[in-house]
């Protein structure tokens, strides 16, 4: 059996003027879209042909070759036990009634939840759609469209066995089975029409096949036991479609059963949504509409929520607001968490064409860059050191073993030998005073014209000359995933807080998400190794090793300090559990199925 192989950084400005500027900024008025054509019905089910996703919305192919190495294990592997967990039922407490208003810096394109790759984009979606396993809050995983909630592990580990609950409906009418979620894995795994989710396609790497014998049954059959193929099914991206939708049809309409349907969209204002009263879960959601809204950037969201046109605003960066939210704490109008990212950011270079095939090239270019600068320029000392994962993310190594230990985390006079043994790289190279492009777009893990320029003037101490090129997002997403670029900030979203997440969709080889064009048949080795792999201890082993080879012997990525978020949200929201595997970006989050309004004037 073969198994084939298999990173966005805000700035800010002065609050006052925002909110100045808030009524333009959110005037657009309501707009009407096209009436959705319906998905034909399970009897007219179109044939599956492929079709290419709009240019707004980049085909997510693979950008390099993939391997293809007969799975291997260490020695035996424990059958891993499914968490199972109740799923979210209505709080005695929860009202019905009243809507919701969020804001996100970019509204969806398309409703093609699987080829976004953008996380505001795609959760401004996800309440209108269903996956497979549910993430409610916490490390709780629900398989809720099963019977029970439950499913069961077979063939020493290697095989899911589910069974569909009766009832589910998409919003057409047509009931959900098996048909319809193995036509989704499907196409999540690019074997419908050629297009691999960004951010699903991860399951590849481990589904062999899927079956549906019947017409509630369902068999997930894997090369190797893993317990994270659960958990990725719970990432929102990966929704549950009728069997035949297209992606032509998904450029106009939703074609899903969660727990809210679409009312109407307005390009560049906002996505209105209403309850969906066939949801499958009997009293849920609470709320009888929600409204999200696009604004322009970080600080217009934190202008919006104090102007009250916004209940919650996620992931906020940045201190510009932190005085007027605190006075809103402190009298009890307003609650918030604080999380890290759970992501990694990093100057990252395409390594498969010149200048940056060179390692020495890319190695000098992480020596040059000042950590400690960066962090205070850009995230006003608000920020932590990070390799690949966050000291926090339970997979990090601790501060005391970054600053002056790992290539490239120097302070002072460490940093300034770094530079010169960056010159002396470079020079090795044949690079000294090459040009060198900087691809940098808006809101983009916190990327701005000011952090590139920084970052530009950064890499002139050790001789390369920048020119920085900005773009906006969709062109960036294009040029990462065409190979037309050099260098870039970029960031991974760690979704599940899982390293198979991490590791296997954006850096082993022929990853989903691996626009770097990396191959190391090493780290390809070591990545089957650590999947496997059952004990935690050994595991965050081999974790640290292979961030070790990607991160500084090889610097695909220079790693860049990873700052905090802050979601905030009024206490007349209730029932509000900013958790999950990666704090705010939880399934259950996202859905706000579970939200219900107490006070709100």
């Amino acid at each position: 059996m073969k198994k084939r192989l298999i990173s966005r950084i805000g700035h800010s400005s002065q609050i006052l003027i925002m909110l100045t500027l808030l009524a333009f900024i959110l005037a657009c008025g309501p707009g009407e879209q096209p009436t959705p054509t319906p998905v034909p019905t399970a009897t007219k089910a179109p044939t599956a042909t492929p079709t290419s996703a709009p240019a707004a919305t980049p085909t997510p192919t693979s950008p390099g070759p993939v391997a293809t190495p007969t799975p291997t294990t260490t020695g035996p592997v424990a059958t891993p036990t499914p968490t199972i967990a109740p799923p979210p039922s209505p709080s005695p407490t929860g009202k019905r009634g009243g809507s919701l208003a969020l804001g996100v810096v970019a509204l969806a394109a398309n409703y093609d939840s699987q080829v976004i790759s953008n996380l505001p984009s795609v959760g401004s979606m996800s309440p209108l759609y269903t996956n497979l396993f549910y993430n409610p809050q916490g490390d709780a995983v629900v398989c809720e469209i099963c019977v029970d909630e439950q499913y069961q592990i077979e063939n020493a580990g290697k095989t899911m066995v589910l069974n569909i609950k009766p009832g589910i409906k998409f919003t057409n009418g047509q009931e959900m089975t098996s048909a319809d979620v193995k036509y989704s894995l499907e196409k999540m795994m690019g074997q419908i029409d050629g297009v691999v989710s960004p951010r699903c396609g991860v399951i590849k790497e481990y589904i062999d096949n899927v079956q549906a014998p019947s017409r509630y049954a369902l068999r997930i059959n894997l090369y190797r036991p893993s317990p994270f193929v659960a958990k990725a099914f719970t990432m929102f991206f990966c929704v549950i479609y009728p069997a035949g939708t297209t992606r032509a049809q998904l450029q106009n309409a939703a074609y899903g059963s969660g727990p809210f349907t679409l009312k109407e969209k307005q390009i560049g204002s906002h996505i209105a949504m209403e309850r969906n009263p066939n949801f499958f879960k009997p009293g849920l959601p609470y709320v009888d509409g929600m409204i999200v809204r696009q604004v322009a950037d970080n600080l217009a969201l934190a202008a919006a929520f104090l102007a009250h046109r916004l209940d919650i605003v996620v992931n906020l960066r940045g201190l510009d607001y932190r005085e007027q939210f605190e006075k809103l704490g402190g009298r009890g109008e307003i609650a918030h968490v604080r999380l890290p990212e759970a992501r990694f950011i990093g100057m990252g270079a395409l390594v498969s064409k010149p200048p940056f095939d060179n390692i020495k090239m890319r190695q000098a270019v992480s020596l040059a860059i000042d950590r400690a600068e960066f962090g205070r320029a850009v995230f006003d000392n608000d920020y932590q050191p990070t390799v690949l994962f966050g000291p926090d993310t339970g997979w990090g190594r601790p501060e005391s073993e970054i600053w002056d230990v790992v290539p490239g985390w120097g302070k002072g006079a460490k940093k300034q030998l770094e530079i010169e043994q960056g010159k002396k790289l470079l020079a090795e190279a044949g690079y000294s005073g090459t040009d060198v492009e900087i691809m940098a777009s808006p809101n983009s893990a916190g990327a701005t014209v000011a952090s590139d320029e920084l970052l530009g003037a950064m890499l002139g101490k050790i001789g390369l000359r920048t020119k920085i090129n900005f773009v906006t997002g969709a062109v960036r997403d294009l040029r990462l995933l065409n190979g037309e670029w050099t260098l870039s900030q970029a960031a991974g979203t760690m979704t599940t807080g899982d390293p198979d997440e991490f590791l296997g969709g954006y850096f082993i080889t022929g990853a989903s998400r691996n626009w770097y064009a990396y191959s190391n048949k090493e780290i390809d080795q070591l990545f089957m190794q650590m999947s496997s792999e059952q004990d935690p201890v050994k595991r965050k082993q081999l974790v640290r090793q292979m961030e070790d080879i990607i991160m500084v012997k090889d610097a695909v990525s220079a790693p860049l300090p990873l700052t905090y978020t802050y979601t905030y949200w009024y206490t007349y929201v209730k029932g509000y559990n900013p958790g999950g595997f990666a704090g705010t970006w939880g399934s259950g989050v996202m859905r706000k199925e579970s939200l219900w309004l107490d006070g709100k004037g």
